[in-house]
């Protein structure tokens, strides 16, 4: 997740590692915190394979100053991975799914609605597996009460991207 996160705010933009850092905690705090030990070595990484670059320069005092950019590749691997099927925990769905609506601005109108229609079924299949546990598991009142609100909450979520449909 913190790959595609950075990724995405790179292809607004090119960052200095500091800017990338910040940029997580205020734009996107919702969906990962990531320490500068964190991101560092994924920065690093993600050069190696290609995905970014980085380019040092100098200020005028002196100080030494990285900024990272998006290359083609990465671009593929970012549209690549947002068009691909969710692969993922289903109780890591919702970061999953808040990643992918943040990160959808682009994508063009027919990959998004793709992209949209899936997110609608997996949270379906949650749904569902919810309605299971609530059936057949002994449950407490507060339990019980916890998976309604979690249905209702992936009803009215399902709603809202129906809308945007």
């Amino acid at each position: 997740m913190l790959e595609l996160s950075i990724l995405y705010l790179l292809k607004k933009q090119k960052l200095s590692l500091y800017a990338i850092k910040k940029n997580l905690d205020e734009k996107l705090p919702y969906l990962y915190s990531a320490s500068m030990g964190a991101i560092y070595p994924l920065i690093n990484n993600m050069e190696k394979d290609g995905l970014i670059n980085q380019k040092v320069s100098y200020t005028k005092g002196g100080l030494k100053k990285k900024t990272v950019s998006i290359t083609k590749k990465g671009e593929e691997v970012f549209f690549r991975r947002m068009t691909e099927d969710f692969d993922c925990p289903m109780n890591h769905l919702e970061l999953f799914v808040a990643a992918k609506i943040t990160f959808s601005e682009f994508l063009e109108e027919e990959y998004r609605k793709t992209m949209f229609t899936k997110i609608i079924n997996k949270l379906e299949e949650k749904k569902q597996i919810l309605s299971l546990l609530e059936k057949k598991q002994k449950i407490s009142d507060l339990q019980g009460n916890h998976i309604e609100f979690l249905i209702k909450q992936i009803n009215d979520y399902a709603k809202w991207l129906e809308e945007k449909l």
